[in-house]
């Protein structure tokens, strides 16, 4: 048997765990890179498995603290707009004989104000103490994503610590299977009995074409979680506080923030207590300084008011974190009952909506941000002068409210082709590993066979008797009577033996016993 070709097939039967006891020694240079690959593909499989349970958490907690700012502004919203009995409905107040500069609500109107202001400060309060847990989970991710081990980084610890880092736990790992893989596809380019196989051809192109949509799915997942740490960071503990952090007991109402200034002014009017010489404590006048309740509440729900004084700009930052935890789930779990297939991944927009009546019509105006990126947002204004504010019920002359929802869309690649989710696109890569583990197994036992085979042919030609034609010519000298020497040449005609030559030359002595 041919020595190189013999230690082609031992190597290439050792790579894809053929019983090499029967096979010739040599090399384990395949067999080592396809172990590496093995491994690699089970260290990233631990990986995810470990990170798909974390987005469903990351998603949940986000998804609640957008919930708790949602429900906030909502309460809010309801203590302005919500009915007659409303700061701005038409049973809200009475007149107050003493002072006409003064509004004294009713007793409905001062106790369902209170109770809507009570529930906005309880939800701006649990988003506060919530915040801490919902950072965690995000630092916790991004750690193993991006290699971000904090949000936040700075000597003062407001710098977005965000970026994404090769040496992250899941960025190494599957920088290091590329390589594996790389490294794999190379050497099988050496055996080229073995690389020239169809099936092994086949296979080798979907083992390539399998990690290039993993990769694919791997930026994906990558930008997700850069865009959901930034949006946390956006709405981080220190911004809530200064909205709504709760009045300490006994502190002076220059430290309260907006939250808990209304909450207590309400609470006040509520229990009865105003001075109708002075008027009640929920107006502006020169005994007190104080602006109107009613007022104090539209400014925390004011569309262009900044984090520090309404909570729509921190509303907005939540519900980009819930879109794009929801994409990060999307994106390594797959669609699930969002789309008709669940191995597609899928990313979150959110969609703002702010609806605005007057007494001239409605305007809408939509806005949308990708996967929950505030740099990355369309705008469409609809108005309709058909469809005017007709509210009996209050004496505002123009309403204005936002509402917000995560709409799913598929997540396509530059070229506008659907990915696959990361649980999906792994299963994908093993399996295509496997079939390229047989494709050389099958290649292998066919180059086996025709090397084994060429080996019988040889090995019996060996053995066969050869008869061949025979032309022989020489020359004999005696000595004496009993010894001669000679000189023959003979020839061997229609020799097709590779094991001995068609021609030869002998010497030959012979002594001859008996005779006188």
């Amino acid at each position: 048997m041919n020595s190189s070709s013999a230690a082609s097939s031992a190597v290439l039967a050792g790579a894809i765990g053929l019983d090499t006891s029967t096979a010739i020694t040599g090399t384990n240079a395949l067999t080592t890179l396809s172990q590496a690959v093995d491994t690699n593909l089970q260290n990233l499989q631990d990986i995810i498995s470990s990170l798909s349970p974390a987005s469903v958490d990351l998603a949940k907690a986000s998804q609640d603290q957008a919930g708790r700012l949602q429900n906030g502004y909502n309460r809010f919203f309801n203590a302005l707009y919500g009915n007659r009995f409303s700061l701005l409905g038409v049973k809200a107040a009475v007149p107050n004989a003493t002072n006409a500069n003064s509004i004294k609500l009713t007793g409905s109107a001062a106790g369902a104000a209170y109770r809507d202001i009570e529930m906005a400060k309880t939800s701006i309060g649990d988003a506060i103490s919530a915040y801490d847990g919902l950072s965690n989970k995000a630092s916790l991710f991004n750690n193993v994503v991006n290699g971000n081990p904090s949000l936040v980084a700075g000597s003062t610890g407001n710098v977005l610590s965000n970026g994404i880092n090769s040496t992250s736990q899941l960025a190494s790992t599957i920088s290091t299977l590329r390589t594996n893989i790389t490294q794999l596809q190379t050497a099988l380019n050496i055996y080229t009995p073995i690389a020239n196989n169809p099936s092994v051809m086949e296979a080798r192109s979907n083992q390539l074409a399998s990690l290039n949509q993993l990769n694919n799915t791997l930026d994906a997942l990558q930008i997700a979680t850069n865009i959901n740490s930034a949006n946390i960071v956006s709405a981080n503990k220190s911004r809530l506080q200064t909205l709504g952090a709760p009045s300490l007991l006994g502190s002076a109402n220059s430290t309260w923030s907006p939250v808990a200034a209304v909450g207590e002014y309400m609470w006040n009017v509520a229990s009865g207590g105003y001075d109708e010489s002075k008027g009640n404590p929920n107006q502006t006048d020169s005994n007190n300084g104080r602006r109107f309740i009613k007022d104090q509440v539209a400014d925390l729900i004011s569309m262009n008011g900044s984090a520090s004084s309404s909570v729509n700009p921190l509303l907005q930052d939540t519900q980009n974190a819930a879109a794009s935890a929801k994409s990060i789930q999307g994106i390594i779990n797959g669609g699930g009952t969002n789309t008709t297939n669940a191995s597609q991944a899928v990313v979150f927009d959110t969609v703002k909506t702010v609806v605005t009546q007057n007494a001239t019509g409605t305007t809408t105006v939509i806005t949308t941000y990708a996967n929950g990126d505030p740099t990355k947002a369309t705008t469409q204004t609809k108005i309709d002068p058909n469809t005017k504010l007709k509210n009996p019920d209050i004496t505002a002359s123009s309403i204005t409210k936002v509402s917000y929802s995560q709409v799913a869309r598929p997540l396509q690649d530059s070229n506008g082709n659907n990915v696959k989710s990361l649980t999906e696109a792994m299963k994908e890569v093993r399996a295509a590993n496997a079939k390229l583990e047989q494709a050389v197994s099958a290649a292998v036992l066919a180059q086996n066979k025709v090397v084994g085979a060429a080996a019988n042919n040889a090995s019996k030609r060996n053995k066969a008797p050869t008869i061949l034609p025979t032309a022989k010519a020489g020359i004999v000298a005696f000595f004496g009577k009993h010894q001669s020497v000679s000189v023959e040449y003979q020839y061997y005609f229609r020799n097709t033996n590779p094991n001995f030559t068609s021609g030869e030359v002998t010497l030959n002595y012979a002594y001859y016993f008996g005779g006188k």
